[in-house]
Formats: structure tokens, sequence, C-alpha cells
């Protein structure tokens, strides 16, 4: 009997900690997925750290993910501007309400709604 609640209680252990992971594990850079394409609504920055916290809405397409994020832009955030087709490395302070932006989450997603994540990359596409 004893043994039995132990094999109840490491498998129900299992089973929670399984449970519990985000739908999106860690993301390399080799993982180049928009996971949200749309217009910034909103623009703060962080308090206590260089970065911005920006609030991007869209419609979910075919090669998205998500409609609308909560995306934290760090200082490992890398950010470009399309031009002429290509990609021009642009600057964190260079993302403001109203511009059309691709993100691409690194890292767990909080799936709250809207979703929460943190920018490997943001391209300004207009």
């Amino acid at each position: 009997m004893k043994r039995l609640l132990v094999f109840f209680l490491l498998i129900s252990s299992m089973l929670v900690v399984t449970g519990c992971g985000s739908n999106k594990s860690d993301t390399s850079e080799k993982d180049t997925g928009v996971s949200i394409r749309g217009t910034i609504e909103e623009v703060e920055e962080l308090k206590g750290v260089e970065g911005k916290q920006i609030l991007v809405e869209g419609e979910k397409e075919k090669d998205t993910e998500y409609d609308k994020a909560s995306v934290k832009v760090t200082e490992d955030t890398k950010v470009f501007s399309l031009k002429d087709g290509e990609k021009v490395k642009a600057l964190m302070q260079e993302l403001q309400k109203g511009l059309l932006v691709e993100v691409i989450f690194v890292g767990s997603v909080a799936e709250s709604y809207p979703v929460q994540a943190t920018a490997s990359q943001i391209i300004i596409l207009k």
C-alpha cells in the first residue's frame, strides 16, 4: 500500500511539472517565425532598466501566431527598419505608436490576453 502511494505521488508530481510549462519553449535566433505583425498601439519606458514595453495589435495570419501582444523590448532586442526591401539596423528609440512592425519572440510566452513576451527581433515595416 505504501509503495502504491509513493508511486501515485511520483506520477502526480511528474504530471504537474510537465503541465506547468508554457506552450513555447526557449527559442533561439534560428527560429525566425513571425510571432505577431501589427501596429504599435502603446509605448512605455521600462522602469529601472533600459528598454520599452510595447502593445502590438494586428490580425492573426497564416504566418503569425498572435493578434495582440504586450512585448518587452530589451537591450538584447535587435531592431531593424525595412528600407527598399532590405533590413537596416534601427534604434529602440524609433519604436513609436502607429508604426507597423513584425515581432519575433524569444523565451517563454505568458498565455494571458494579450500574450506577454520578450522580443528577440523587431522589424519596422512602415
